[in-house]
């Protein structure tokens, strides 16, 4: 089961829901790791261009919250993300709640590809959102 169908079956959200709020987790990883790091886990996502596209844009004044707070160190990166999950999350219908129901559906997704680095990339990911 690829990982689009994965959150429909397991949160019960639709389609369009599933795709972009992977694509906003997506992004925030893409921004978060090195290039090689996201590569690695992107080739175990089918459709990943498909994915990234289907994130809501996230801007406005809830954008310009998430740029201050990445300003504060450690924990206003934590703060940022956050924002921006929950300002996306939002324009998908979605409450900020939701954004956190996604995590535990890719960690399950990525851990039964049995891939040591993807392991390694995703407690790096984990420990940045924790």
């Amino acid at each position: 089961m690829d990982l689009i169908e994965l959150l429909i079956k397991n949160l019960g959200v639709n389609h369009t829901q599933a795709m972009g709020g992977a694509g906003l987790i997506f992004q925030v990883a893409k921004d978060k790791l090195n290039s090689s790091d996201f590569s690695e886990i992107a080739k175990h996502v089918t459709g990943i261009e498909d994915i990234l596209a289907s994130a809501p844009k996230t801007g406005g004044f809830l954008g310009k919250v998430g740029g201050l707070a990445s300003g504060l160190g450690s924990g206003g990166e934590k703060l940022a993300v956050i924002s921006k999950l929950g300002a996306g999350f939002s324009k998908l219908d979605l409450g900020s709640d939701m954004a956190m129901k996604f995590f535990p559906v890719f960690e399950s997704y990525f851990r039964e590809k049995n891939d040591d680095a993807v392991n390694s990339i995703i407690d790096k990911v984990l420990g940045k959102m924790g």
